[in-house]
């Protein structure tokens, strides 16, 4: 996928028709705003925002798997969560994998669970996604390393004038319900949709 592609997909009837009745985007305003009012976050909150991530998901997060992270990894991630929500670097590769474990092993969560605490920088990444990004049928969505060619190449989009012209338009757009979306949201949703049949 690339940015003129976004672009023509954005204006596709379907895309915003889809876009127009998704439940989940009045849902991601309230989860979102939750989070945007907590000024520091603790690991109470990264369970919440856990739990959150994988009500947008067909599995529920395994909390032996999340519970059998040492405690100073519980503290990692709470470190890298409110590095994140402050504007401070993006999580490495190493810290990925730490989300990662976190979240079921799923690259998928991780993301979620980073859009829920930072929908400003870090985008939702999952398997309807990777097929608009990469292609139709591509395998194992599961790997880091294409979750973070997407969100670098989605950083990038957001530098392009007409792909920041259209995402105003479509925030605009009183028949869409993004007034309130990120930019960053609304490139994905785009991608999202679109791969719908």
């Amino acid at each position: 996928m690339t940015a003129e592609r976004w672009l023509e997909r954005s204006r596709l009837t379907t895309i915003l028709n889809a876009i127009r009745n998704d439940p989940y985007i009045k849902a991601w305003g309230a989860i979102t705003s939750h989070f945007a009012r907590i000024e520091i976050l603790t690991w109470d909150d990264v369970l919440i925002a856990l739990h959150l991530a994988y009500s947008w998901m067909p599995t529920i997060p395994k909390l032996e798997k999340t519970f059998s992270l040492a405690r100073s990894e519980h503290d990692e991630v709470v470190r890298i969560l409110n590095r994140i929500r402050q504007g401070g670097e993006l999580p490495n590769r190493e810290e990925l994998a730490l989300l990662k474990r976190l979240s079921n092993n799923s690259i998928i969560g991780a993301s979620k669970l980073l859009h829920f605490i930072a929908p400003d920088r870090c985008p939702i990444w999952d398997k309807r996604v990777a097929q608009s990004f990469f292609w139709d049928g591509v395998s194992d969505a599961n790997q880091i390393s294409r979750y973070e060619a997407y969100r670098s190449a989605l950083s990038d989009w957001l530098k392009i004038s007409d792909v920041l012209s259209r995402i105003f338009e479509m925030q605009k757009d009183a028949s869409l319900p993004l007034s309130n979306a990120t930019p960053l949201r609304i490139l994905e949703l785009v991608l999202f949709e679109q791969s719908q049949p």
